[in-house]
């Protein structure tokens, strides 16, 4: 509830009780539910020390389990995080195992601005635009209509790179034709980028 009222820092507060209180009790699906929480709310409030602390601790620790899901959430996190750093090879190294789950779950519009960002960041131009409409598009398709703060960041600053790169008409090209991919050719981009 705090969370959905915009009261982000009673939310951390209660997040990291939850975690506390999980690990006292063995319950760690509930402990690594609550460390992906800390880490989506530390991003909002822009403590990238604690997003990426909190991602990489749940990433780690998810990737020996069979919760995939929750493994891509956090290692996306984790990657969302490193890029805010303006750490794009970490980035990538976070993102390379969550780009296959983001495919499979169906999951890509949550994460387009995020990885449409790397592509900026590692100057593909083409790649970061197509990204973007391919995000646009999927949030129409699921019918999404709030973007998550960290996207709606990730987005804006992958704009800013576009538009001191590249020609405002031929950006919107782009972004059109990347209304057109599909979740596999999207990420299929995101990675090729990412070499």
């Amino acid at each position: 509830l705090y969370r959905a009222g915009g009261r982000f820092a009673e939310s951390l507060r209660d997040y990291e009780s939850v975690a506390e209180i999980s690990a006292e009790c063995g319950a760690e699906n509930w402990e690594l539910s609550a460390l992906s929480n800390i880490g989506e709310i530390a991003l909002i409030l822009d403590d990238l020390d604690r997003a990426v602390e909190a991602f990489r601790d749940a990433a780690t620790r998810l990737s020996s389990t069979r919760d995939q899901l929750f493994f891509a959430f956090s290692t996306t996190g984790l990657a969302t995080a490193l890029l805010f750093k303006s750490d794009p090879v970490g980035a990538r190294t976070a993102l390379a195992p969550a780009l296959p789950l983001l495919v499979r779950f169906d999951i890509g519009a949550r994460y387009a601005c995020t990885v449409a960002l790397l592509a900026a960041q590692e100057g593909h131009w083409l790649a970061a635009a197509q990204l973007l409409g391919y995000g646009e598009a999927e949030r129409a398709r699921h019918q999404l209509d709030d973007e998550e703060p960290t996207e709606t960041r990730a987005r804006d600053q992958v704009v800013q790179w576009l538009t001191q790169h590249a020609d405002a008409e031929e950006i919107n090209v782009w972004r059109e034709k990347g209304k057109h991919l599909t979740v596999e050719r999207a990420f299929a981009l995101a990675l090729a980028s990412t070499t």
